[in-house]
């Protein structure tokens, strides 16, 4: 089931906590973290991720603490979610390190990666606002439309994914079991 972990919700609570300080006030990790009762160092965790994927930056000392890189009209959802999830596979097929013992007979391969590219687009068209302002009015970003995903797109990594798995497969064959 696709669900979000709980970094994935202390990150967008920080964010939403980050995006009401004055512009240029910095919020610290405790600040934060007490604010909203999350255990103070799982917090810092939260931060260190989004800094080191330059959704926040830090600046250390007395004056120090968080802040945002950018608004949070220009952070899409994805971007926060890889973050803590990396990506986002329905089934293992479509991951780029996972072959499916079933892939050489697979006939839903093609529809799964289609289903995965279309939750992927949508996620990465929804920016951390339009997320915030639901149930306040309708965003307009929250809509998902049939021409989401690319078939030709979804076609070559079909192919490409078959061919790592086949080559994969191969490699295996070549290396014995047991020494």
């Amino acid at each position: 089931m696709f669900k979000l972990n709980r970094k994935t919700e202390y990150a967008l609570l920080a964010l939403r906590y980050l995006s009401r300080r004055p512009e240029g006030e910095r919020a610290r990790v405790k600040e934060i973290a007490d604010h909203y009762r999350i255990p103070t160092h799982v917090m810092a965790k939260v931060l260190q991720s989004l800094k080191a994927n330059a959704i926040v930056t830090a600046t250390t000392g007395p004056q120090g603490g968080y802040n945002l890189t950018r608004a949070l009209d220009e952070i899409s959802f994805a971007s926060v979610f890889k973050c803590f999830s990396g990506s986002v596979g329905l089934v293992d097929c479509v991951e780029a390190s996972a072959c499916c013992q079933q892939d050489t007979f697979c006939d839903i391969q093609t529809p799964m990666l289609v289903l995965n590219m279309a939750i992927m687009s949508f996620l990465e068209n929804i920016t951390i606002t339009d997320l915030f302002a639901a149930g306040l009015h309708q965003p307009q970003n929250l809509s998902l439309s049939r021409e989401t995903a690319s078939y030709e797109g979804i076609g070559r990594a079909v192919l490409r994914r078959q061919e790592q798995c086949k080559s994969g497969r191969e490699h295996r064959a070549e290396v014995p079991d047991s020494v």
